[in-house]
């Protein structure tokens, strides 16, 4: 059994006053209660407004709660949020919320293992990818293909949780994604992101320290592909501090709104690797740093790779394989090639 110090269950969209979110394995009804009786809400959720975030303590109560109270039950189908208390909900664009000191059954999540180097946690369902989330430190490893396409369209789990935004990324700049993910050789089909506004867009979000290897990432161009604002990439949007990719391609257009894009890694730094990769499919950004493969290799080494499409950027440093290759710290490109 786990115990999970800060896990997000979901983020939602259009919230009405009452709402369900699936109890996604989690359990201890007597530590759900004794959160909410305490009402400790730093701890239970916070809101999202357009381009500004309320703290829960300070600003949520004045400009968004007539009181302090509102009302969680654990049902059978999952936890009933009652948020009728709270004024201006049309106003909420996202609502995250996280549950803290829960204890999920890792059993219940995975269809085996233990989440350790040598008993990774098996992955073999499109809910499963996305419990990856809640255990970002841990080993992992695919039993088949995952496709991902009913998981995201309408009437899927994942549209209930994230609607047209598409795939929520793996790991964010403040929860990095640390620990391996290992593909077998299979790959995750029917992807697809649309947050143009959002920075740290791919598969993964943000990754450090980690390892993804033999993994195959296939992007649905038909729901317009992935797109991020910067530091976005089809695996993931930024690798650093002596992560390694090897042996992981991705098929599709990824395209960003500001910079730092690539086909397969939007930011490749600090002491990383990124070996016998490719990517293919057309990669287009607004602004700079935008490459088929790579959008910024940093102080980080590329090798044995290429990249097939066609790649357009609108301002500096655009390339068919790494859009800036960074030379202060040096940084190493071997054996490449460019279509």
């Amino acid at each position: 059994m786990d115990r999970v110090n800060k896990l997000k269950v979901v983020e939602m969209t259009n919230v009405g006053a009452t709402f369900t979110v699936a109890r996604m394995g989690l359990r201890n009804k007597s530590a759900m209660t004794k959160i909410v009786l305490n009402h400790d809400f730093n701890k239970i959720f916070r809101i999202n407004r357009i381009k500004k975030t309320y703290s829960v303590i300070a600003g949520l109560t004045r400009n968004l709660l007539k009181t302090k109270r509102f009302r969680i039950k654990c049902g059978m189908t999952g936890f009933v949020f009652n948020l009728a208390n709270l004024i201006n909900l049309a106003k909420i664009s996202v609502l995250t919320i996280a549950f803290v000191g829960l204890s999920l059954g890792a059993k219940a999540q995975f269809s085996g293992g233990s989440g350790t180097s040598g008993s990774p946690y098996l992955i073999t369902t499109a809910a499963q990818l996305d419990s990856v989330r809640y255990f970002l430190s841990a080993h992992f490893q695919l039993g088949n293909d995952i496709d991902l396409t009913l998981y995201l369209a309408s009437g899927g789990a994942g549209y209930a949780q994230w609607g047209s935004s598409g795939w929520m990324p793996l790991g964010s700049s403040t929860t990095s994604f640390t620990g391996t993910f290992k593909g077998a050789g299979y790959k995750v089909t029917g992807l697809w992101i649309n947050r143009s506004g959002t920075n740290y867009i791919g598969l993964f979000g943000y990754t450090s320290g980690d390892t993804i290897e033999n993994l195959g990432v296939e992007i649905d161009n038909a729901a317009n592909g992935v797109r991020g604002s910067q530091y976005v990439g089809g695996l993931a949007g930024a690798s650093i501090n002596a992560s390694t990719i090897k042996n992981c391609y991705v098929t599709g257009n990824v395209s960003g709104s500001s910079n730092q894009v690539g086909g397969l890694v939007g930011h490749n730094g600090s002491s990383s690797l990124i070996a016998n990769c490719y990517a293919t499919g057309n990669v287009i950004e607004s602004g700079n740093n935008v490459g088929g493969l790579v959008g910024v290799n940093n102080n980080a080494t590329i090798s044995n790779c290429h990249a097939i499409g066609d790649v357009a950027g609108n301002g500096d440093y655009v390339g068919g394989l790494v859009g800036n290759n960074t030379v202060h710290p040096p940084s190493q490109i071997v054996m490449l090639l460019e279509t």
